[in-house]
């Protein structure tokens, strides 16, 4: 069966934009989002996401959380379920801790599984008053109905420029995977991620590359995860987001990347197409 494939994909860093704005009194987002996903292999079958995401703060809190479902294109049996709930705490000054799981349920009992999530970020602050980077390290542990079991660190860290030329403000963000695998096989597994932003109201350009390999990743803050023996190689994704208001955004994206079979040696392309709509409250 070819459902234990995570191809959900946030909107390319919007989701951690919204986790690291500390609440101010109260705020709510909520975004709904479509993916398309097309494979050049055979084996595989057409998939397609459907899913929603929101965000609640209050004062020095905040909750995210997301439902999406993936279903086959041939067979709308075949299915996978994602629940994700993530808290974060910004009571100490400069510094953001969070605690969530992401929990995935599917026809395939063999790949079910909870991720729990636990990280920090520090910011430093310029002299005139504004972020000018932040570190942070992120730690995911994994348990699988199959037997496996995945520990993860990801350290990162952000710098941002403001203003950017010609106008505008732009930020670019390095992170390092650390993957280990234990239970039916053992393994360590390594993967560079690079991001950049680009920001000049109504408009919001997004790049981000990966390079390396990863077994049950988990990207994008826990909001991704690919639960599957496959190998998860190079890839990129591209997005533009127009706001038509303070309130109101859409989101276009698209994501390409190298998927490798476990005990093959062919090479999977796998495509995305991204849609999202979302409104601040």
């Amino acid at each position: 069966m070819t459902m234990n494939y995570r191809n959900a994909i946030p909107v390319l860093g919007l989701f951690l934009t919204c986790a690291f704005a500390a609440p101010v009194m109260a705020a709510a987002s909520f975004f709904g989002y479509s993916v398309p996903i097309d494979y050049t292999s055979d084996s595989k079958a057409d998939t397609s996401v459907l899913g929603g995401y929101g965000y609640f703060g209050h004062d020095v809190h905040s909750l995210e959380v997301e439902y999406d479902r993936m279903s086959r294109a041939d067979n709308g049996d075949l299915y996978q379920q994602d629940y994700v709930g993530v808290y974060t705490y910004y009571g100490v000054p400069y510094t953001r801790l969070k605690a969530g799981f992401h929990y995935v349920q599917s026809a395939d009992a063999g790949v079910d599984g909870t991720v729990y999530i636990a990280g920090a970020a520090f910011d430093q602050v310029s002299l005139y008053g504004y972020k000018s980077a932040t570190v942070g390290l992120e730690l995911y542990s994994s348990t699988y109905t199959d037997d496996t079991k995945v520990l993860q660190f990801s350290p990162y860290m952000t710098s941002y420029f403001q203003p950017a030329w010609p106008f505008g403000y732009y930020d670019f963000t390095t992170k390092l995977n650390i993957i280990s695998l234990s239970g039916t096989s053992s393994e360590s597994l390594n993967g560079i991620e690079t991001a950049l932003n680009y920001n000049l109201y109504p408009w919001k350009l997004s790049a981000k590359a990966w390079f390396g390999h990863a077994r049950y990743g988990v990207f994008s803050g826990g909001n991704v995860l690919y639960n599957t023996v496959d190998l998860l190689r190079d890839g990129y994704s591209l997005s533009a987001t127009y706001s038509f208001s303070p309130a109101l955004t859409l989101t276009l994206g698209y994501q390409f990347q190298y998927l490798q079979a476990d005990g093959d040696t062919s090479i999977t392309e796998v495509s995305k197409v991204q849609y999202m709509l979302g409104y601040d409250f």
